[in-house]
Formats: structure tokens, sequence, C-alpha cells
């Protein structure tokens, strides 16, 4: 995935735009996952994901040129 893909969580329907990709320490959640990926939202919020979620679980619907 890249920068300015559309992506979606297929089971809920929900779209974001990846806006930031960081994988430096540091930005890791409550469990201490990595959370490396930045998504805009349809409500006009970022926020930070984990790898996981996103590299397994969502799905690219529009990829950046």
């Amino acid at each position: 995935m890249d920068v300015g893909d559309l992506i979606r969580d297929p089971e809920t329907g929900d779209v974001g735009m990846l806006v930031d990709i960081d994988f430096m320490p540091g930005r890791h959640n409550f469990v201490g996952e990595l959370e490396p990926y930045c998504v805009l939202n349809s409500d006009g919020r970022a926020y930070w994901f984990g790898a996981k979620y996103i590299e397994n679980h969502c799905e690219v619907i529009s990829a950046s040129r």
C-alpha cells in the first residue's frame, strides 16, 4: 500500500485515504503494536492503524498514481 491509496475495510465498509506511512520506532498503541499507517477517514479525522490490520485486513479500492 502507498500514500494516496483509497482503502476499505471489507467487513464494515469504512473507507479512508492512506495519508502517511511511518515505521519509525515510538508509534505504538496501548498493547505495544506498531501503528505505522495514518488514514484519513470520511469524517475528516486522521487515525493511526497497525500494520497487521491495514496490510492483512483492508483492501485497496483505488491506487494512487
